[in-house]
């Protein structure tokens, strides 16, 4: 769980985490700043290309990649693909963030791969507990792919759905044959896709073909009310009001307004596990 731009999973979904191990990746001899030969944009990145693709720019709304990142300065891992697997990114989403790196992103052609030098204020503002440094990025771009569409009753929830006291509202799509519930810390292992009212998708874990695990006191007020519903095999989908997602002001990269989440429990763990 240390990938920088894994989705916006960890970022936007987690309220507080602790710090992460990253495997330390063995940093190319010219991390510390970019050769005389590499190419030098005006948004204050520069890059050489390891390994030619398509020409093609993406186009789509999301970006399946490869991504290994160190800090120039020292050379530590930040985040590392051969332990966090192919990501799939919203530049647009990432811009909030880390506005060069989501460049950096759009600009690799698919089936490209190239080195990326990103001057420091290009990865600001960042988040909690990321390191603030100039970073030398490894991007392949693998493909580019459509969001999976909003369901139809995005907009509102059906007279049918339940309503909590909070305003949470949820309907089953999917009964499992489980009836073990997540207690209040415990870990629990979801796929999700998350849309705002308006149809939009922020995120996947459908998208990047597996799911992710949590502790389940560290997400949003809407998720750890709603997944205290579900068993283990339901698919249920919550219409998360803004007050139990992320406020009016949210963080940066964080959605706005309220939300409709679509989660499917697959296997719950004690905290101590």
């Amino acid at each position: 769980m240390s990938s920088l731009i894994r989705g916006i999973a960890i970022v936007i979904l987690l309220v507080s985490m602790g710090a992460y191990a990253t495997q330390q990746a063995i940093p190319p001899k010219n991390v510390d700043k970019a050769p005389t030969e590499a190419i030098s944009l005006k948004e204050g990145l520069s890059y050489i290309v390891l390994k030619a693709g398509s020409g093609k720019i993406a186009k789509k709304q999301y970006i399946k990649n490869l991504s290994t990142a160190w800090t120039s300065s020292d050379g530590k891992t930040q985040f590392n693909s051969e332990e966090d697997g192919i990501d799939v990114s919203d530049p647009d989403s990432l811009k909030t963030m880390v506005p060069g790196l989501a460049r950096a992103l759009q600009l690799t052609p698919i089936g490209e791969k190239r080195r990326w030098w990103i001057d420091s204020k290009w990865m600001q503002p960042g988040w909690g507990g990321m390191v603030i440094d100039n970073y030398t990025v490894d991007i392949e771009v693998l493909d580019e792919l459509d969001p999976l569409p909003a369901p139809v009753n995005v907009a509102k929830a059906p007279t049918n759905a339940t309503t909590t006291p909070t305003g949470l509202q949820f309907l089953m799509l999917k009964q499992g044959k489980n009836t073990k519930k997540p207690g209040p810390a415990d870990i629990v292992k979801v796929h999700y896709s998350g849309w705002t009212t308006d149809g939009k998708m922020f995120d996947s874990t459908i998208l990047r073909e597996r799911p992710i695990e949590f502790p389940l006191n560290r997400v949003i007020k809407g998720w750890t009310e709603g997944l205290h519903f579900m068993s283990v095999g339901d698919k249920y989908r919550f219409w998360i009001p803004n007050k139990l997602a992320y406020g009016p002001t949210p963080r940066a990269g964080a959605p706005k307004g309220d939300l409709v989440f679509d989660i499917e429990l697959f296997e719950i763990k004690a905290a101590t596990e």
